[in-house]
């Protein structure tokens, strides 16, 4: 719930290229932090050098767009926030996994965030869902891109760090940087 908040906040801020590039750019790093002093996981010159390069390229993709960059203080302090929770989130799936079906500890997360933060349905613009191609798209965003997403990203975890998780994570704007194209 936290990062879903954080997250839109930041980018309606601060715009959506700089939002998710300090967001998901912020993730692999505050990912590390955590698992090194709450896993003892040891970095790698590999990952230093991953994220580097992952990190580098978002910084061109949001430099090679069109339009005007925005630097608000304060979405980029939600973009971190968010950044922040994503990790958060990461590790506590991590520990989850190793014990929890991966699609199922995923349904119950996102199940509980979605509880979260329903009082904002009571205070937002519904009337979009009337049309059948927004609500095709919204179900298309919540089971593919939310729910596939992040059960195959919680199936991961099983098998990598949590650290190198976040680092992969960074491919997602490449990969909607070149699907845009």
């Amino acid at each position: 719930a936290l990062y879903q908040l954080t997250f839109f906040s930041g980018l309606r801020l601060t715009g959506v290229a700089v939002g998710t590039i300090v967001a998901m750019g912020s993730t692999p790093i505050f990912a590390a932090v955590l698992d090194y002093f709450l896993q003892k996981e040891k970095l790698t010159a590999r990952w230093y050098i991953a994220t580097l390069v992952s990190l580098a390229g978002g910084v061109l993709l949001v430099l090679g767009g069109s339009g005007e960059l925005k630097a608000n203080p304060l979405g980029i302090f939600l973009a971190l926030v968010a950044g922040f929770s994503y990790a958060v989130l990461a590790l506590a799936n991590k520990r989850l996994v190793a014990s929890h079906p991966a699609f199922t500890v995923m349904a119950v997360n996102s199940t509980i965030g979605a509880l979260l933060i329903s009082p904002l349905l009571f205070t937002s613009d519904l009337s979009w869902l009337a049309n059948p191609r927004s609500l095709g798209v919204a179900l298309h965003l919540g089971m593919i891109t939310t729910a596939l997403a992040y059960g195959v990203f919680a199936k991961g975890l099983q098998l990598v760090s949590v650290h190198n998780a976040a680092t992969l994570t960074l491919a997602e704007p490449l990969t909607a940087a070149l699907l845009g194209i």
